[in-house]
């Protein structure tokens, strides 16, 4: 009887429930509901999670909300469409901080995207246009395609555009492009668009991570990514974490654009998008944050976006940093430190990450700031560590040459130093992980002060050896060839070289190598167990 009563008592208090429910519920309108506005979330999203973490468009504060389709008329204003001011906007769904105008990189697969007009327009018309421009770039251009275009409208101020285009018989890598363009369409009430923004979508394949065995024997790829990242960068020793960069603008030239950022972890095979530009090596003012998995935020940015976790250090120095780096155990900052404006003459600062103590010595960093080689900027001072002594350049004033410091971890002090290369050589070099071997950037391979015959190219040592992989063209092969990269090794001991894999596709690059020595890690954009294609 007991049980029975209690049955009886949960189906009337559901009953109640429900019935409370029906009653409060808000009632149905007809009109358009106005969207959710995305949250931005803290960069403490990049703890362990299952999935990738928010895109880089949950911080993009002017983004037009995407409107769902109503009975409203097409005529009258909405808070998206009076959010454009130009005739058009528009935008790539998977990323909507990329969005008219700009030329960026997109991958071959079919693209989504969301064009918001400030009128309403003639549907027709912009179907005929994006066609009509996007057929004349074609013939105007030897690398354009033209693509097929599947109009979705949700009102006569929004439309949903999917673009497909025909499959290539190589991996691309910036060749092919397309253009999205509705020059000539008409609104709805007549006037016709002249000159609006447009978006040009230039094709990357996106890439893939592979390790190589040490003797050539094994291929196995670690992890395809789904966007076309084009920029790696390994953080710390054992390679665990990887910085990776894709284009917001692209242009075949020299302009240093800001790209969009996210961090692989090689051990979990996960990515996590970033929302704020990164750096491996800071320039800025005194007040910034540090991850002590290797890279720095480049500005503290807004308050919902300042980043947490275990990982992460504020930062807060006095002066203007003129450039950081970790140290190679990642416990310490090193920093040259300054007043904004200055030029050179920077003061040495130690930071001890865990605790904030500093040693500052004054002036140590003498001469001139250093300049990019490709425009008339500055480019921040840069420190490398071996575990012994820091290693750093400034210019000298009057002589196109380096004045070359390093800075003792045991004396904690600074003294001049003599590397074996010429004076117009660059001093920067990596050593085999004994240090008895260096290779310098443009200086040759040592031993010490000993110059050693046979000189690779830039590249990795494989760990707890005296051999250095790198990466080479096979010069026999035809020029019209897009399979001529080949990954080397050079054993320093024996003086000898052997191909360890061959007939790789082009932008094939060295990412780094295994603790143990026993793999190298590699990005491709094709398949590198696929035979060539002709």
């Amino acid at each position: 009887m007991k049980r029975r009563f209690m049955i009886v008592c949960w189906i009337l208090l559901a009953l109640s429930l429900a019935a409370c429910t029906s009653e409060e519920a808000p009632p149905q309108e007809t009109t358009t509901a106005r969207p959710k506005p995305v949250e931005t979330q803290p960069l403490s999203a990049v703890q362990p999670k299952p999935a990738e973490t928010q895109p880089l468009s949950a911080v993009q504060p002017t983004e037009p909300p995407l409107l769902p389709a109503s009975s409203e008329p097409p005529t009258k204003p909405s808070a998206a469409n009076e959010a454009v001011t130009e005739p058009v906007l528009i935008r790539l769904d998977e990323e909507p901080q990329l969005h008219s105008p700009i030329a960026t990189v997109v991958t071959p697969a079919p693209q989504a995207y969301t064009l918001f007009f400030r009128e309403a327009m003639d549907r027709a018309s912009v179907e005929q246009a994006l066609a009509r421009r996007a057929a004349e770039r074609a013939r105007e251009e030897e690398r354009a395609v033209v693509p097929h275009f599947a109009f979705k409208w949700v009102n006569d101020r929004q439309l949903h555009l999917t673009v497909t285009i025909p499959e290539a018989d190589t991996p691309d890598t910036a060749g092919r492009s397309y253009l999205l363009d509705v020059n000539g369409a008409t609104t709805a009430a007549g006037t016709q668009l002249q000159d609006p923004p447009t978006f040009t979508a230039v094709v990357h394949a996106p890439p893939q991570i592979w390790r190589i065995s040490a003797d050539g024997k094994e291929r196995e790829r670690i992890y395809a990514f789904d966007k076309p990242y084009v920029s790696f960068e390994s953080l710390g020793g054992d390679n665990r974490y990887l910085l990776l960069g894709r284009y917001q603008k692209y242009c075949e030239c020299d302009a240093d654009y800001e790209m969009l950022y996210a961090l692989f972890d090689m051990q979990e095979k996960r990515l996590i998008p970033y929302p704020v530009p990164l750096t491996t090596t800071y320039m800025g003012a005194g007040t910034f944050y540090a991850d002590k998995r290797g890279f720095f935020y480049k500005g503290p940015g807004t308050d919902e976006q300042k980043p947490t976790g275990e990982t992460v250090v504020k930062v807060q120095t006095d002066g203007y940093v003129h450039g950081a780096n970790f140290s190679k155990d990642h416990a310490y900052l090193i920093m040259a430190v300054g007043t904004e404006g200055q030029e050179g003459d920077f003061d040495l600062v130690i930071r001890r990450l865990a605790t904030g103590e500093e040693q500052r010595i004054r002036q140590a960093l003498r001469g001139g700031a250093p300049y990019s080689e490709v425009s008339t900027g500055r480019i921040p001072v840069s420190f490398d560590d071996d575990g012994r002594y820091v290693y750093f350049q400034m210019r000298d004033k009057n002589a196109y040459k380096e004045l070359r410091y390093k800075y003792s971890w045991e004396t904690k002090t600074v003294t001049t130093w003599t590397p074996p290369v010429p004076a117009e050589a660059w001093a920067s070099f990596t050593s085999s992980s004994d240090g008895v071997y260096q290779l310098y950037t443009n200086g040759g391979l040592y031993k010490g002060t000993q110059q050693v015959d046979g000189q690779p190219s830039f590249g990795c040592w494989l760990n707890g050896t005296h051999a250095f992989v790198y990466h080479d063209y096979d010069r026999q092969a035809p020029d019209t060839s897009r399979y001529k990269e080949q990954i080397r090794l050079y054993d320093a001991d024996r003086r000898t070289t052997r191909t360890l894999a061959a007939k790789l596709y082009q932008d094939t690059s060295l990412i780094g190598t295994s603790p143990d020595g026993k793999w190298i890690y590699v990005k491709s954009y094709a398949d590198l167990n696929m035979p060539p294609r002709p």
